[in-house]
């Protein structure tokens, strides 16, 4: 199939023409990738309405740019820079989660170690901080660390469960 540029009338490049079944896939992707760009379209305006920023929309953005679903519109340096907007209207254990994560993802190996601390220092609770700190001590050989880290998540872990009570 020849490609024609409409300005200049020259041959710009060829392509293959698409079977059936490519076809369908190029339909099914754009109909999934609907889902995540709603969302995208509706925490910006959210972000459009509040003059100071939301974190929760700032928030969302990020994970959506993040996120490893083959439709969402994965974009690791948006991710960051709504992450980082995020700290700065709360900076809570989310965001720093989130930031970490995204650098484990760009393999910023040290960038990721120094925001699961904050993040495990910030949330006493949090089972994915010392889980991806025992991750990162993992890969860098440091068993007794990545042991240490684990135990610690699944400890926490432990203690979110909810209460059984047992009925007679």
């Amino acid at each position: 199939l020849t490609v024609v540029d409409k300005y200049t009338g020259q041959v710009a490049t060829r392509v293959a023409m698409a079977d059936e079944a490519a076809i369908d896939r190029a339909i099914a992707a754009a109909a999934a990738a609907a889902k995540p760009m709603r969302a995208l379209k509706a925490y910006q305006r959210l972000l459009d309405v509040s003059p100071k920023g939301s974190s929760r929309a700032y928030m969302q953005i990020a994970l959506i740019h993040a996120s490893l679903d083959p439709s969402a519109p994965r974009d690791l340096a948006a991710a960051r820079e709504y992450f980082d907007r995020a700290m700065g209207v709360d900076s809570d254990s989310g965001a720093l989660l989130g930031l970490a994560e995204v650098a484990l993802l760009e393999r910023r190996w040290a960038e990721a170690r120094a925001s699961l601390l904050r993040a495990d220092a910030d949330n006493p609770m949090s089972i994915a901080a010392p889980y991806l700190l025992g991750y990162l001590a993992y890969r860098e050989g440091n068993g007794a660390e990545a042991w240490r880290r684990f135990g610690s998540a699944v400890q926490r872990g432990e203690l979110k469960k909810a209460q059984v009570k047992w009925t007679e």
